[in-house]
């Protein structure tokens, strides 16, 4: 997204917003104009969050971060070796990545910024042993939390059984799914947990401007209108979304992203 089209949003929709979330898919870092994004929304008194794989977390950047202002940001460290890191972040550099948050803590702590910086571990078949050493070394890299992350596996009711061990943790405690009848399904605590929130406070705009409902609707099948052609208040309040929401509460396991979703309560 251009930082011209990102500010028309903010401006639009400033009075209403209380955070603001600058990634969906893909690398924000990768964006030049993100750290003037991170500027103009804390201009309006609107908190941001970040979440990144580090790999482009250089000095630059880091420095770049804790002078925009980004009050939290969220990083994903797969893997608590080599091995398992490049398991999953394929052609990803694990030292790399661990030096990228040494400098960025340590640039944080000499400023006395007040940027939270979280160590997400998602958690896999090839990586559950590692979860001890993963937060052995959150303590040792400085960082403020350490959480472990829930795979989500998209349109896990098309996915077959035999691929999806490959990557489904082994204990039951770390997994969304459980097996029935040979075929995936939610678990109990993830169905109960799996309460929606998104269509009623919060949507997704995408670079292009066109807005979803919520990021787990990543290739934007519900398609709610365009941003920069239609005001935002009259997305929101429009016949798709109002449908959009009587679905969800009348039976939301009807709907692809709904029962796809990763974005449960407990989380």
């Amino acid at each position: 997204m251009k930082y011209e089209d990102f500010k028309k949003i903010i401006d639009q929709m400033g009075d209403y917003l209380y955070q603001i979330g600058l990634m969906n898919y893909g690398e924000s870092l990768l964006n030049p104009d993100l750290f003037e994004m991170i500027e103009y929304a804390h201009k309006h008194n609107i908190s941001t969050v970040l979440s990144t794989n580090a790999q482009f977390l250089n000095q630059e950047n880091a420095k770049k971060l804790i002078q925009s202002g980004l009050d939290l940001l969220s990083i994903s460290l797969d893997g608590a070796s080599s091995k398992t890191y490049v398991r999953y972040r394929v052609k990803g550099d694990f030292e790399k990545t661990l030096e990228n948050i040494r400098y960025l803590v340590k640039k944080r702590n000499e400023s006395k910024s007040d940027l939270f910086i979280d160590l997400g571990f998602l958690v896999m078949k090839h990586n559950e042993k590692e979860i001890d050493k993963a937060k052995e070394l959150a303590l040792d890299l400085g960082v403020d939390n350490f959480s472990l992350v829930k795979l989500a596996l998209m349109n896990y009711r098309d996915v077959s059984l035999d691929e999806a061990l490959k990557f489904l943790p082994e204990q039951e405690i770390y997994s969304r799914y459980k097996i029935v009848k040979g075929k995936l399904e939610l678990s109990q605590k993830e169905k109960k947990n799996n309460t929606c929130i998104w269509a009623w406070d919060r949507m997704v705009i995408n670079w292009d401007g066109s807005v979803c409902p919520c990021c787990v609707d990543y290739d934007c099948q519900y398609y709610m209108g365009n941003f920069f052609e239609t005001s935002w208040e009259k997305i929101w309040n429009n016949e798709r979304y109002i449908n959009l929401r009587k679905q969800i509460l009348k039976n939301k396991d009807r709907l692809k992203v709904c029962y796809n979703c990763s974005a449960s309560i407990e989380e």
